[in-house]
């Protein structure tokens, strides 16, 4: 596609301003064509394109990526209201490519910023939770009900401390996405108040923007992901080797599967689902009464078994979606 270059660009072209005049109405403007060809075309039939941030990921990809990434926010839902012990809604709200300059712009000027590092891949991811959301999630993990002070303008350092295991939990879900094809280390570099003192990459460089809407009790806010194309490009080369959701259920061309017995249909088996929970002395659980509350960690649903006749079947994780338990099956045990 042809661009506008100003004259002055061109030093091989020298017209003096009244022959500029005379050649060029006040409405034209010089195109430089394939080939080099001058040509002067109507100033608004003219449109200047920065292919720099949006080619980076081609249409089919970003479809893709998008179908990806609500895999990737269900499963986040899950981990951070067992986290929290209390449901949390996420949904994609947008996913686009564009400049680092632009992702942050979205951003609020008072917010809570966490730069990512996913080891062994190049750059930092910046991840945004934005003040009233963070003071919320604060505010459950101290005992409260998911409230917030309007009033703050920034976390202090317990309360930036409780919101990094929030934040790991995030990356280490991205993480989790690529297992199978690279082993990444999240780790949490630093923290930012304004988007504007964000340093670590260029601003032009090509980012993909993930923005997921959130809500905890009575508390909305739009969480941010910036990823850099150099950090993300390394895990695109795999886009396309990744089975999503929707391929699991449609059999692969060319298989058989083993026969059935219809007899089977009907005949129920008992399962149960269970996971490891704390480790408590024999005087503990002698004292133990009713009402009392055990804490268990949060790893401990993402290790969960699935027992078909008293045998242990499948390997997976417990979450909660929408209100109902679930588990969710990632490993068959032989």
């Amino acid at each position: 596609m042809s661009e506008p270059t100003p004259e002055s660009l061109d030093p091989s072209v020298t017209q003096s301003p009244s022959e500029a005049k005379a050649t060029q109405p006040g409405n034209q403007i010089r195109v430089f064509g394939k080939g080099g060809l001058v040509s002067h075309q109507q100033e608004d039939k003219v449109q200047s394109f920065d292919f720099g941030a949006s080619s980076f990921l081609t249409q089919r990809e970003l479809r893709r990526l998008r179908e990806l990434l609500d895999g990737f926010v269900d499963d986040l839902t899950a981990r951070l209201s067992l986290f929290l012990r209390i449901e949390m809604e996420l949904g994609i709200d947008q996913v686009e490519a564009c400049s680092v300059k632009e992702a942050l712009s979205r951003m609020n000027q008072t917010t809570h910023l966490s730069l990512l590092r996913m080891t062994p891949l190049r750059g930092h991811t910046v991840v945004e939770t934005p003040l009233e959301i963070s003071l919320a999630m604060v505010d459950r993990l101290l005992g409260g009900g998911a409230k917030h002070s309007a009033a703050v303008t920034r976390l202090n350092e317990v309360e930036v401390s409780l919101m990094d295991d929030v934040v790991n939990i995030i990356g280490s879900e991205w993480a989790s996405l690529w297992k199978e094809f690279i082993t990444l280390q999240s780790s949490i570099v630093s923290h930012e108040t304004n988007p504007q003192y964000l340093n670590a990459f260029s601003l032009e460089a090509p980012a993909l923007d993930l923005a997921i809407k959130a809500r905890l009790g009575e508390t909305e806010a739009i969480l941010r992901m910036v990823i850099p194309r150099l950090t993300l490009e390394p895990l695109l080369a795999n886009l396309h080797d990744i089975k999503l959701d929707s391929q699991l259920t449609e059999p692969a061309p060319g298989t058989i599967g083993p026969d059935w017995d219809e007899r089977f249909d009907t005949i129920k088996a008992p399962v149960q689902a269970w996971c490891k929970g704390p480790r408590l002395t024999l005087r503990e659980i002698a004292s133990l009464k009713l009402g009392q509350i055990l804490p268990f960690h949060a790893n401990a649903f993402t290790d969960a078994t699935l027992r078909v006749a008293g045998k242990d079947a499948f390997k997976g994780s417990v979450g909660k979606i929408q209100n109902q338990w679930a588990l969710k099956v990632e490993q068959k045990i032989d």
